[in-house]
């Protein structure tokens, strides 16, 4: 799964000293976000509870450097939808990016595979119908487990630019 578009690592090395992340009373560059992500221990089939906190994001950043699928549920998810999310994740093959649950409307939330391309595909348009202007910055406020707060981090870091 590993690709240049969504590796902190290219992103430090093509903009080191561009303002990557601001979070409440912390500003990080790509560098800075990619030394600390590198510093994160990654794991096959790796099941994050999101937060909406750095360390969610860091986890996020050294699951995609490492190529290594994963799965996003939402933080306090009951135990029993957190065992099924997991079993699930033990069949995601090494195209497969990540897991996001669905809402849940029709029951309980289910996991969703998508692709890395898929992931890349979206921030691409994305910026295509929103493009990028000088100054420009994405707010994240939807939880991190959910494909609106996540793909804000991904299209970011794919236009390697501020969130």
């Amino acid at each position: 799964m590993s690709c240049p578009e969504l590796s902190i690592r290219a992103a430090a090395e093509e903009q080191p000293e561009v303002t990557a992340l601001i979070t409440p009373g912390l500003r990080l560059s790509y560098r800075e976000l990619a030394e600390r992500a590198s510093k994160r221990q990654t794991t096959a089939h790796a099941v994050i509870e999101a937060t909406n906190e750095l360390d969610t994001a860091l986890a996020i950043y050294a699951q995609l450097e490492q190529g290594r699928p994963f799965a996003l549920i939402q933080h306090g998810l009951p135990a029993e939808q957190r065992r099924g999310l997991t079993a699930q994740m033990q069949h995601c093959s090494l195209d497969d990016g990540l897991v996001v649950c669905t809402s849940g409307s029709s029951g309980s939330p289910k996991g969703v595979q998508l692709s890395s391309s898929a992931l890349v595909a979206s921030a691409r348009a994305s910026a295509q119908r929103l493009p990028w202007q000088a100054g420009d910055r994405w707010l994240c406020a939807l939880p991190l487990a959910h494909v609106g707060g996540l793909s804000i981090l991904l299209r970011c870091l794919i236009e390697r630019q501020c969130a």
